[in-house]
């Protein structure tokens, strides 16, 4: 796994949230848009996106972050957000912002991360170590990762 030294303060929130079912055209145009938004306000991360839920990583200075999270509580596309994780760092582990499809996931060789994801998306708690295993898995297996897995990187 790649860290990346940021020199400054950082801080990382993982979040799950329920969507109810997204279309192709709309999860498109919802990477569209996070790309674009995050790359303005220099944030990293990864959003899974499963059959019903979302799990988020976001990575940034805390006032990005902050912010990022307040238009993510406000969008209609979703509701029933909860933070599994709010911490300080100085090493982000994100390169920069991907959109993962869990259903393509499940059916790559790639899909060791699937059960770990499946889990922190129902869970109302998780174990740290467990949360910080299952980051850094997505965060190596998207790494050289093709355009079907991934939109919007």
């Amino acid at each position: 796994m790649q860290s990346h030294d940021t020199g400054q303060q950082h801080m990382r929130v993982v979040y799950t949230s329920i969507h109810g079912g997204i279309g192709e055209r709309a999860r498109l145009s919802l990477s569209q848009e996070a790309a674009e938004l995050n790359a303005k306000r220099n944030i990293a991360g990864i959003l899974v996106v499963g059959e019903e839920d979302f799990l988020g990583v976001i990575e940034g200075t805390p006032i990005a972050v902050t912010t990022t999270l307040l238009n993510i509580a406000r969008d209609h596309r979703h509701h029933s957000m909860k933070i599994l994780c709010a911490e300080t760092l100085k090493v982000r582990m994100c390169d920069d912002w991907k959109v993962l499809d869990l259903a393509e996931l499940e059916e790559s060789e790639r899909c060791l991360v699937h059960p770990m994801v499946t889990a922190a998306v129902g869970a109302t708690q998780i174990d740290s170590v467990e949360l910080a295993a299952m980051i850094s898995a997505l965060v190596t297996m998207t790494r050289g990762v093709g355009p079907r897995l991934i939109a919007g990187s």
